[in-house]
């Protein structure tokens, strides 16, 4: 049955490519549909939506009004399990597992901060662009790096960046390399706007929390739900990957600063950021 359904609906999909003619959507759903009645196995009547520019399917929206300008469609989660959770004040497993679902599904990995991250990613309304056409998006090629070393902060108090934004543990180099790419992206928002590529980490603790979007510690934690909340912002779609410390590019000016001569060397241009210190003091919501 699913064979003659795909069949039936390949050969619609190549008339519609050929001829533009949308009217084939409604014709072949209503085919394929008295097929199943047929064989005995007959779709369920509250699970059926005709051919339109927009609906609502198993919990999800879609847009299909822009599909034919943009090859773009659109997709966003229903408001109501969120209306839900917030009018009982209370999250189960089930309505817990629903929405997790729904970030991954737009791209987002599941937190395990329970509703606080759901609901602040979701007011960000990050709505999933799904290409139906080739795109030709801006392509970026990243690397960061961090040194420990040398790292003050102008404070009243003789007190280090660490101790400042963290716990006074002595060691905070994965901190550092992680601040580092939520720093990129507050310092060159621009660069990374609508674009696509490739981030290199030299750190596995760093890397893991990127590509997971959480990490069992706060710290990190909380830094790497800020760099997706601001790639969701910007639209940006990074594949993170680790690199050899010996091989990353900006290991040596993170170490030598200005002084590096690898970045003069090779036509780099350097700039000077500020670290927001302030918003450790936030909410992720307020942030």
């Amino acid at each position: 049955m699913q064979l003659m359904a795909n069949a039936h609906i390949c050969k619609r999909a190549s008339c519609v490519a050929c001829f533009a003619s949308w009217s084939a959507a409604a014709r072949s759903q209503s085919i394929v549909g008295r097929v199943f009645d047929l064989c005995g196995y007959p779709f369920a009547s509250d699970k059926r939506q005709t051919p339109a520019a927009s609906g609502d399917f198993l919990g999800l929206l879609h847009d299909l009004s822009a599909v034919r300008a943009s090859g773009i469609i659109k997709v966003w989660v229903r408001q109501r399990h969120m209306d839900t959770a917030q009018a009982s004040g209370s999250l189960c497993p089930g309505q817990a597992s629903k929405l997790f679902g729904c970030l991954t599904f737009l791209d987002q990995g599941a937190f395990e901060r329970a509703f606080e991250t759901v609901r602040t990613v979701l007011r960000l309304r990050p709505e999933r662009l799904v290409p139906v056409k080739p795109q030709s998006a801006p392509r970026v090629l990243v690397a960061s790096d961090a040194a420990q070393d040398g790292f003050r902060a102008l404070w009243s108090s003789s007190m280090t960046m660490c101790s400042i934004l963290w716990d006074f543990q002595e060691t905070k180099f994965a901190q550092l390399k992680l601040l580092m790419v939520l720093q990129s992206l507050i310092t060159f928002p621009a660069a990374f706007r609508g674009t696509t590529g490739v981030y290199f980490i030299d750190n596995i603790a760093v890397l893991m929390a990127l590509v997971k979007e959480r990490s069992d510690s706060p710290e990190l934690d909380a830094i790497a739900q800020s760099i997706h909340l601001l790639l969701f912002c910007l639209h940006c779609s990074l594949w993170f990957e680790w690199i050899p410390s010996k091989s990353n590019w900006s290991d040596s000016i993170s170490r030598q600063g200005l002084d590096d001569p690898w970045f003069a060397a090779h036509n780099f241009r350097v700039h000077v950021s500020s670290v927001p210190v302030f918003l450790w003091s936030f909410s992720l919501s307020i942030r």
